[in-house]
């Protein structure tokens, strides 16, 4: 027993773990090892010195349960560490470059379509949001699935290998963040439209009236017909409330978050702010849209889970949607009565 707690120590073993990924053995624990087995070899495995040591150490008394859970658990850690480093470091990560062009390059072309289209639109007697749920239509909605088709056609893969993020969370508490998110949206939404507004006044009083989004809706709605407006509305329920959303966090989320993730912490602030931005079409909306969506975009990064940000974007846009449709039609049917 003596002789066992004597090369115990000259080996250093306590505490050991079992797994040689837990720990790297020196040139004692090889002597201590091989004279304790009495067996000459040349050179010991590490694997087996390992465990030769840890059943001395077991044997002599130096290790108890508790170190040994104690030493099971730092392992385990250790090795889910790896594991999640390993998980970064296999996604590509994209230059400066070419994540400014990924995040900003779509809301470039729907800007371009939705300037082309507008005063058409305009001129026959529809408010300029039917020109942007066009352009997600036609320009978003094509650019971002499309390009994450052939980002996967090009690797030889699925778009389940491209789109990332999408490991599971709780139900229990899935639904807790996305209702708290939402909630948060809905505050910050009510908070900060007058900075929205002040904005707007501030640094795009110069912008025609048939570029302004939101003219119709939450001004100008006397100048266009309810039709008009209940059309508008109920093809935004589909192409912004469901559509856009779904495809953006596949996009932004799925995609492109991830290949930013050396920044760390930093990734989902820099995937928020670009976020914002690509939204031109409406840059007075730049500080509520950054402040709403950044806790949502976080909990994505989080989490690893994309289907936590999409609920809510779509629950967000929704809600922008149905409500002035409700009122649209309590208006009409009370005017009607």
């Amino acid at each position: 027993m003596q002789r066992a707690r004597e090369l115990a120590a000259l080996a250093n073993c306590s505490p050991v773990p079992y797994s040689p990924e837990c720990v790297k053995v020196n040139s004692a624990n090889y002597f201590a090892v091989t004279e304790f087995s009495n067996v000459q070899q040349e050179i010991l495995a590490p694997s087996s010195a390992l465990v030769t040591i840890a059943a001395v150490s077991n044997s002599a008394g130096l290790i108890t349960p508790l170190q040994k859970e104690r030493q099971r658990g730092d392992c385990m850690d250790a090795t889910q560490s790896t594991l999640n480093q390993q998980s970064s470091a296999s996604v590509e990560q994209h230059s400066v470059l070419r994540t400014l062009v990924l995040h900003l390059l779509p809301g470039a072309l729907v800007l371009v379509f939705f300037v082309a289209i507008a005063p058409i639109l305009w001129g026959l007697g529809f408010p300029s949001a039917m020109a942007i749920y066009l352009a997600f239509v036609f320009v978003l909605l094509p650019f971002e699935l499309g390009y994450l088709i052939y980002e996967a056609r090009e690797r030889g893969t699925s778009l389940g290998d491209i789109v990332l993020y999408r490991q599971p969370v709780p139900r229990g508490q899935f639904f807790a963040l996305v209702g708290a998110l939402f909630v948060w949206g809905i505050i910050m939404t009510l908070l900060l439209s007058p900075v929205d507004s002040l904005v707007k006044e501030s640094l795009f009083a110069w912008l025609p009236g048939w570029l302004d989004y939101t003219n119709g809706f939450s001004t100008g709605g006397a100048r266009f017909s309810t039709t008009s407006l209940l059309i508008t509305l109920a093809f935004g329920l589909i192409a912004n409330g469901i559509a856009a959303p779904v495809v953006e966090e596949m996009y932004f989320r799925g995609y492109l978050l991830p290949r930013i993730s050396r920044f760390g912490a930093w990734a989902p602030i820099i995937n928020t702010v670009l976020f914002s931005l690509y939204h031109f079409f409406s840059l007075f909306g730049f500080v509520s849209r950054t402040l709403t969506f950044l806790p949502m975009v976080y909990a994505a990064w989080w989490k690893r889970n994309i289907y936590l940000s999409m609920s809510v974007h779509i629950l967000g846009n929704l809600f922008g949607a149905v409500l002035p449709l409700l009122l649209i039609v309590g208006v009409s049917g009370s005017g009607s009565s």
